[in-house]
């Protein structure tokens, strides 16, 4: 389970964080990962 979840924090953070950098000019691309990136992370935090 540990190592699942440092997996997928790695992920989150950097892969989907250098996304979201290179996409930013992207309106469409800013709004969803904005809200989903958000959610993810308080969804990942509480559970």
């Amino acid at each position: 389970m540990n190592q699942e979840l440092n997996k997928f924090e790695k992920l989150l953070f950097g892969t989907t964080l250098s996304q979201i950098s290179n996409l930013i000019e992207d309106e469409e691309a800013k709004e969803y990962f904005g809200y989903n990136f958000q959610t993810e992370k308080l969804n990942f935090k509480f559970r």
